[in-house]
């Protein structure tokens, strides 16, 4: 996401706080964007230029730790990396979710949505099914 994109996200999502970043409430357009910048980051090709991941995950980060402020970037890059894909698990459990109509797990929150505790719920999940 670059560019006009990336203006756009801003705008209408990042902008409107942390609420709006958590994938239920994306509309499709976003939900798809997040999705389609993940697919590289899934598949290794690329570690740098995930802005909107990025964004969402700092944000959603600094809120659950209550920080309401500007935010800081205070997480090492094993953190920021196993923080993404905990968010990217998530954008695709509510892709998932409406693309099916099964809601597999209970709609994440801004105090467990990067929390590694639901990822492993929703990877044990998986494995069951």
């Amino acid at each position: 996401m670059e560019g006009k994109e990336l203006d756009q996200f801003v705008s209408e999502v990042i902008k409107k706080g942390p609420e709006a970043i958590l994938p239920q409430n994306l509309s499709d357009r976003w939900l798809d964007a997040l999705l389609k910048e993940s697919g590289g980051y899934v598949k290794k090709e690329k570690k740098e230029g995930l802005v909107g991941l990025m964004l969402c995950v700092l944000i959603l980060n600094e809120k659950m730790q209550g920080n309401l402020g500007e935010i800081t970037i205070n997480l090492s890059q094993e953190e920021s990396h196993s923080k993404i894909e905990t968010f990217i698990i998530n954008l695709s459990v509510e892709d998932l979710s409406r693309k099916t109509g099964i809601e597999l797990i209970k709609k994440p929150t801004i105090k467990d949505i990067l929390d590694r505790k639901r990822e492993l719920e929703i990877r044990n999940i998986a494995k069951s099914n």
